[in-house]
């Protein structure tokens, strides 16, 4: 097997695996009442930032293997606002984002915000 078809097969293994993670927990407590520590989501809205969590996920592990351990920082994947939320509430889990992490990418996504500037007055 060349180099192409090894990162072409670990790419798909990769998409596969993001494809089929669980994340009910993550769609519920977005849709969830604010009561019980929820965000009130529409349904749809909710799924359709899952989704787009997901492609987030894919972006991010094809970013990975394209550069390996030359990872430039400027060439990550950023996420939506909404698409952060759900990352967000990912992380709360912690044990299965660990998990999760380590089946898709080998090791912990670590959450890196944009920061912005020092407003002074």
């Amino acid at each position: 097997m060349d180099w192409y078809s090894a990162e072409r097969t670990s790419c798909t293994e990769g998409r596969n695996k993001i494809a089929a993670l669980d994340l009910e927990c993550i769609f519920n407590q977005l849709v969830g009442s604010v009561e019980t520590g929820g965000y009130e989501w529409p349904q749809k809205e909710a799924r359709e930032a899952v989704n787009a969590y997901r492609s987030f996920l894919v972006d991010t592990l094809e970013l990975e293997i394209r550069y390996k351990e030359d990872y430039p920082q400027d060439a990550r994947a950023w996420p939506s606002k909404a698409v952060d939320i759900v990352w967000h509430t990912h992380i709360l889990f912690t044990e299965k984002y660990f998990d999760d992490c380590d089946a898709i990418f080998g090791h912990y996504l670590h959450h890196r915000p944009q920061v912005p500037p020092p407003v002074y007055e």
